[in-house]
């Protein structure tokens, strides 16, 4: 785990382990976890290991949160079809601490019963820019429930925000802050786990075209929103031809890349969701064996890789 610039370094740490030369040892990485990382080194893609990163909504060091950049190049990776790759974004947390907010009930006769806001909603929000730092509660609703046994609800005298040892500055609203009778609804959420269905149509590899297709499906969660609710996010098409010392891959204009590792693949997006297409024309393909490999990616970030094809080119 590294926070900040250690959350870039332990995410090159990642490649920088595998590319030891033979002979040397490797450390054996279950997971690696960048926290409110920096982005110094462009285009680093962690591959090969779980990954996370944890971005605070409120970071005022880190404001861009470039260090996103990371679980983005990741999650389509091929190298991680069997990864994790997970990013929090996480309410009321800025570069160094997690924030809140204490409420506080007093009632008639002085005694208190305190809640955290936080506790009872995700709505914590960061300000926009450097200049003028801000968390906004945007109407956390509090239940009553809450504070019941420790004050009498029926006789509070006051109610108290505060800030831990924080000197807050600039100003706060009660209509911030709602109670209601009863606690919100706690039914499970509807979590997509279940991978997409994918399977190729048509595969058609010559030396001056290219035609890979096929269709793809994905049930969700039954009572899912938002991504959890299914649908077929994008398909990945990866062609390679296995030379000495490494691999050449196909581009999207239909050449070869120079010799790399085939730990480091090219791949190209195909056209479409539910029916996927690679078109490629013009290309100029030596002749060959290749080898062909689709991956289709649902919307929550499920994958499954089809079996690898191979074709030779005459």
């Amino acid at each position: 785990m590294g926070h900040s610039r250690g959350g870039d370094a332990v995410t090159d740490f990642i490649a920088y382990n595998r590319n030891l030369p033979g002979g040397s040892r490797r450390f054996v990485l279950d997971g690696v976890l960048s926290l409110a990382p920096t982005y110094s080194t462009s285009n680093t893609v962690p591959y090969g290991t779980n990954y996370a990163t944890l971005l605070p909504a409120c970071d005022g060091d880190v404001s861009n949160l470039q260090g996103g950049r990371f679980f983005e190049n990741a999650k389509h990776h091929p190298g991680n079809a069997t990864t994790a790759k997970i990013q929090w974004y996480v309410q009321g947390t800025d570069h160094n601490v997690f924030r809140d907010v204490d409420v506080t009930l007093v009632d008639a006769d002085g005694r208190r019963a305190t809640t955290n806001a936080a506790r009872w909603s995700t709505s914590l929000q960061p300000s926009i820019g450097l200049r003028h730092q801000h968390v906004v509660l945007n109407g956390i609703r509090i239940p009553l429930s809450a504070f019941a046994g420790e004050v009498d609800l029926t006789r509070i005298a006051e109610v108290e925000l505060g800030f831990g040892a924080r000197t807050p500055t600039g100003a706060i609203q009660l209509a911030d802050v709602a109670f209601q009778e009863s606690s919100p609804d706690g039914g499970q959420v509807c979590a997509d786990a279940t991978r997409p269905s994918s399977r190729m149509t048509r595969m058609a590899v010559s030396r001056r075209a290219v035609r890979v297709s096929g269709i793809a499906m994905d049930a969700g969660c039954p009572e899912g929103t938002g991504p959890a609710a299914g649908g077929v996010e994008r398909t990945l098409v990866q062609i390679s031809r296995t030379v000495k010392g490494g691999c050449r891959f196909v581009t999207a204009k239909g050449r070869l890349t120079k010799r790399r590792s085939c730990d480091e693949p090219v791949v190209m997006f195909a056209k479409g969701t539910r029916s996927w297409s690679l078109a490629i024309d013009g290309a100029r393909l030596p002749r060959g064996v290749y080898a062909v490999r689709v991956t289709t990616y649902d919307r929550s970030g499920n994958a499954t890789q089809l079996k690898t094809r191979r074709v030779r080119v005459g």
